[in-house]
C-alpha cells in the first residue's frame, strides 16, 4: 500500500468517526471540531492537491450539516459561500449538494437567494456530460431538488 492510499483510507475512516462522535453537539461545536481534525489530516499530507480534497470533503460534510432544518439561513450561507470557494471536484458532489438544498428548502419551509441559481447551475452543467446512466441518475436527484424549491411543478 502506498503512503497515499494510507493516508486516504485513514482520512476516510477518521472523517467517520470524528463526524458519529460529534452527532449530538450543536453545529458551531461540530464546525470547530472539524476544522481542528481537518488540520491535523493536512498535516500529514504532502502535496497541496490532497490537502485541498481533504478540505472539500470536510467542508461538504459541515455544509450537510447546515443544512439540517434547525439552521438558520446565516449559518447555510456561510458553509456553502466556504464550499463553493474550495470549488467541487465532480460534477457528483455537485448534485448532491445540489440535492442537500432542495431538501433544506422543503423542511424548512425557508427559500434563500442562494439555493434557486445553483440548483439552476447544477442542472446546466450536467446538460454537458455525456448520455448514459449516470446522467439519468443524476437528472432525477437534480429534478427532485427543482421540485422541492418549487423551480418545477411537482
Amino acid at each position: 500500500m502506498t503512503p497515499k492510499q494510507k493516508l486516504e483510507m485513514e482520512f476516510g475512516e477518521a472523517i467517520g468517526w470524528t463526524e458519529i462522535s460529534l452527532r449530538r453537539q450543536n453545529h458551531a461545536v461540530f464546525r470547530a471540531e472539524m476544522l481542528r481534525f481537518l488540520r491535523k489530516m493536512q498535516a500529514k499530507a504532502h502535496t497541496e492537491f490532497v490537502r485541498r480534497e481533504m478540505a472539500r470533503r470536510v467542508a461538504e460534510r459541515i455544509l450537510s450539516r447546515a443544512c439540517m432544518p434547525p439552521q438558520p439561513e446565516a449559518t447555510l450561507t456561510l458553509e456553502f459561500k466556504r464550499m463553493n470557494r474550495l470549488g467541487y471536484s465532480n460534477i457528483d458532489r455537485r448534485v448532491h449538494i445540489a440535492a442537500m438544498l432542495g431538501r433544506w428548502v422543503q423542511l424548512g419551509k425557508e427559500d434563500s437567494p442562494i439555493v434557486r441559481p445553483f440548483i439552476a447551475d447544477t442542472a446546466r452543467r450536467l446538460r454537458c456530460v455525456k448520455r448514459g446512466r449516470f446522467k439519468r441518475e443524476c437528472m432525477k436527484d437534480i429534478e427532485q431538488a427543482m421540485v422541492r424549491t418549487g423551480m418545477k411543478p411537482g
